[in-house]
């Protein structure tokens, strides 16, 4: 993942630089190093699993709100 897929995917996610820092526990410099033309190994590996992971975990829990309430109004009627 490069440093320009990295910011797409965090947009996707509704997470700003700072959020994924806070949820992560990764200081915002070190982020900032992997945008770094001299880091050559740039972002992390296991960041695209993780922030695939946090998109995925997120739509599901939107849908299970979504049914929950579809249940809610189908136990009223």
């Amino acid at each position: 993942m490069d440093y320009n897929l990295f910011n797409n995917t965090l947009l996707k996610a509704s997470l700003s630089q700072e959020d994924f820092s806070r949820l992560t526990d990764i200081p915002f410099a070190t982020m900032m190093g992997w945008k770094a033309k001299r880091n050559k190994k740039g972002v992390p590996k296991w960041v695209e699993t993780y922030l695939n992971l946090y998109i995925e975990n997120k739509e599901q829990k939107i849908i299970i709100k979504d049914l929950k309430k579809d249940i809610r109004s189908y136990d009223k009627n």
